[in-house]
């Protein structure tokens, strides 16, 4: 670059990096270059520490298990959403793996390589709370095991109830309701079919003289309910007896295969970034901790848990810099600014020039402002918030939005032309970044025109998904010729993995190249959307836009604990991975094409199908399944036909177990008929006077219409 500007401009100007001003900024200080810890190496710190510290310290092991097995998820109320659709949404997306499903899946691994099943699946955050307490305390739990006895009810079916504790003959059931015992995040025909199920529930134990406990979703507001759990089994004589937590941690967490421990572990690497790019050192975990702004009791429990792990975390990594004799970059621009704030002297500068200001970090910004303040120089920067994605290595976007805040009065100039994507394709990337009102308002401009410039192809199962693929890759060299070049995105590094099983792609090299035997001259990579920022392909091709934790967006990276070291909270949902999904939409040059689940999309997608110019391909998709009704009951899922282990055919949700409604009647699979009076199914039924249609949620709607 300052070749390029002393040939263009014939100007003289110095041209750096961060990494280079920090470092001849200490070089001219200490006479010596310090050594700089690569980020690669962090990533191995953090392992040592997993893989060896943790082990020493039976109370860090604990915190860690308990985390886990509590914590791991956000809980989120309905409050925090716009509509009923979107809290559902989220829920189901949760994917609640229970500890022993966990261990069990792992003990099967390791005697029969290549063999996977499925592990325990639970409902909800608080049944998986519940679960793995009664794990972690030696307590053996079957769930949802048939009941014993038949329902007297033909309207009811197969009764399991939530636990059954089998050394002691205990049911147990966990009821979601709040303390006034509503259920305001479903409708009032299902929170009526709730409460009238519980009232069954306990009537049935009784007339069959089964022990029946339970617990309520209002104590998990309240921060009690492992607390109210202990007292009442307690109460019924269940003893306790923890298990032995080293082994299970190594059995859970030491396995490199756990998906969601790695990513556990970015998100405390982003944490321990941002909290040293502020300048933070060891004492300031005692200001966090004292300055926890919590409104309920379980985040405020589940803060200080992380607030316990990452500190020491915090603390061996410091010492492992000591021990290696080097810092890291964090350090090297806090103390660069720390001998500049001093009165070392760098050259004067009139103008001083930021390229990519979205990726500023706290401890850069305070360089430049220290810079700034004894050179007297103009700033200008330049920069686009939309791509603002870079927060697990530091960068802060509130020192973006809010420059006149840190920088004081200044001009704006927008660039709006862009010549890579067509007007089409801005006009949905632009509304969708906008919907997050803290990112600036542009009116991007293009004079490129593509009538269909994202198109959602959507799959039913895995052999479906590749060949919509392929269907891709065929269209593409039919536009463009078999040397094509062609960017698959994903959201995390393992998004690629499952399409090497199929026959006809071959991973060539490891710097993602992908070779395609159908077309060998075709350039196919594959990268994560962090890594595709600056580069384009003519077409690209998102993969992982699943609604999962460990999906599109990826939910643990933006958990909200990082907001304790962020300049300001991002109080948008996934406002970070929305920019990033931007990114991954913006990279073509032509069409961007997206791999979709029918049952399990990703809430940008859910939002991006009801823009113009955006088409849904579902030729992939079994015939049967295109007019899916939607489960009534969490408004999200898909009814999908299933078989009762005597063999009997009946309908329930996609999003089972997180969602457990079914109704015996299949035949709404293929002729829905919606009750206008409650949403429910009108069901062919008989009568003293002959056939007739009733509401499925019959007693609770009486719903009727005559059949010809």
């Amino acid at each position: 670059m300052q070749e390029r500007i002393q040939n263009k401009l014939k100007i003289q100007v110095d041209v750096k990096t961060f990494h280079k001003m920090g470092l001849d900024i200490i070089a001219a200080c200490e006479a010596q270059r310090p050594d700089i810890l690569d980020s690669a190496e962090m990533t191995n710190i953090i392992n040592q520490f997993f893989d060896e510290f943790v082990l020493k310290s039976k109370e860090l092991l604990s915190a860690i298990i308990e985390f886990f097995a509590c914590y791991l998820h956000v809980q989120k109320s309905h409050e925090e959403f716009e509509t009923a659709d979107e809290f559902m949404s989220h829920i189901m997306s949760e994917q609640f793996s229970t500890l022993k499903g966990s261990q069990e899946k792992i003990l099967s691994e390791l005697k029969m390589e290549h063999v996977t099943i499925y592990g325990e699946r639970v409902k909800s955050h608080e049944e998986l709370m519940i679960a793995n307490f009664l794990f972690l305390n030696g307590i053996k739990y079957e769930y949802e095991k048939v009941y014993p006895f038949e329902p007297d009810d033909k309207y009811r079916k197969r009764y399991r109830p939530d636990f059954y504790l089998s050394d002691y003959d205990l049911y147990f059931e966990h009821f979601g309701i709040d303390a006034n015992g509503d259920l305001p995040y479903l409708s009032d025909v299902e929170a009526t079919k709730y409460k009238e199920g519980i009232e069954w529930k306990r009537s049935f134990h009784k007339k069959n003289g089964t022990v029946l406990i339970e617990t309520y979703s209002y104590f998990n507001s309240q921060g009690i309910l492992l607390q109210k759990l202990e007292s009442i089994l307690k109460a019924n004589q269940v003893e306790l007896r923890p298990i032995d937590r080293v082994e299970l941690y190594r059995q859970l967490n030491l396995r490199k295969k756990d998906k969601q421990f790695s990513e556990f572990k970015k998100l405390l690497s982003t944490f321990i970034n941002l909290y040293k790019s502020n300048g933070y050192d060891l004492s300031h975990f005692e200001v966090l901790n004292s300055n926890i702004n919590e409104h309920k009791n379980y985040n405020l429990i589940r803060t200080k848990l992380f607030f316990s792990i990452v500190k020491p975390l915090y603390e061996y990594y410091e010492s492992s810099l000591v021990k290696r004799g080097c810092i890291d970059f964090n350090d090297m621009i806090n103390k660069a600014k720390k001998y500049v704030e001093g009165g070392y002297k760098v050259q004067t500068y009139k103008y001083m020039m930021i390229d990519e200001y979205q990726d500023i970090s706290k401890g850069r910004y305070r360089l430049v402002n220290a810079l700034r303040n004894q050179s007297g120089a103009k700033l200008m920067c330049v920069g686009d918030d939309w791509q603002s994605i870079y927060r697990f290595a530091g960068s802060d976007i509130s020192l973006f939005s809010e420059f006149e805040h840190h920088f004081g009065f200044y001009a704006l100039t927008k660039i709006e032309n862009t010549y890579r994507n067509s007007q089409e394709l801005i006009d949905i990337a632009g509304h969708f970044i906008q919907k997050n009102h803290i990112q600036l308002k542009k009116t991007l401009k293009s004079s490129k025109r593509i009538n269909a410039p994202i198109c959602l192809m959507e799959y039913d199962s895995e052999l479906s998904r590749i060949n919509a693929l392929r269907s891709i890759l065929d269209n593409l060299v039919m536009q463009f010729g078999n040397e094509v070049d062609v960017m698959l995105l994903g959201r995390n590094s393992f998004d690629c993995d499952d399409i090497f099983k199929s026959t006809g792609f071959i991973r060539a090299d490891n710097n993602g190249r992908i070779k395609y035997t159908s077309y060998p001259n075709m350039k196919i990579t594959f990268m994560t959307a962090h890594k595709s920022k600056g580069l384009e392909a003519t077409a690209v091709i998102i993969l992982n836009a699943i609604n999962h934790r460990l999906g599109f967006p990826n939910q643990m990276a933006d958990d909200p604990l990082l907001n304790y070291v962020l300049t300001h909270a991002d109080p948008y949902h996934y406002a970070e991975e929305r920019r990033l999904f931007y990114v991954a939409l913006t990279r073509t040059m032509n069409t961007t094409y997206v791999l979709v689940p029918q049952q399990s999309k990703s809430v940008f997608i859910t939002e991006l199908e009801k823009y113009a110019g955006v088409t849904i391909e579902k030729r992939f998709l079994d015939p049967s399944h295109h007019n899916i009704p939607k489960c009534p009951k969490c408004k999200v899922g898909l009814l999908v036909k299933r078989q009762s282990n005597r063999g009997n055919s009946f309908a329930g949700c996609s999003n089972y177990p997180s969602c457990d409604y079914t109704i015996n009647d299949i035949s709404v699979l293929t002729s829905a008929q919606i009750c206008v009076a409650c949403g429910g199914f009108l069901l062919k039924r008989k009568g003293k006077f002959g056939n007739f249609k009733g509401c499925s949620n019959y007693p609770v709607c009486k719903k009727t219409i005559k059949m010809n």
